[in-house]
């Protein structure tokens, strides 16, 4: 049950860097890529563990 609260953790840790990224393409001007390619790079690997913390929540 905890695995499923770490990855319940994860996902909203994933929808705050989203909301980050958003602020940041706002206030970047010509860096915005380099943000962008971070942040999607960072979230890309949250939802990765929340994937699979929840698979491995079911499985046990």
């Amino acid at each position: 049950m905890w695995a499923f609260g770490l990855g319940l953790f994860a996902a909203m840790l994933y929808w705050f860097q989203l909301l980050l990224l958003t602020q940041a393409k706002l206030s970047f001007g010509p860096n915005q890529w380099i943000g962008l390619a971070f942040a999607i790079l960072i979230s890309a690997l949250s939802w990765l563990r929340f994937v699979t913390t929840t698979a491995g929540s079911f499985r046990s």
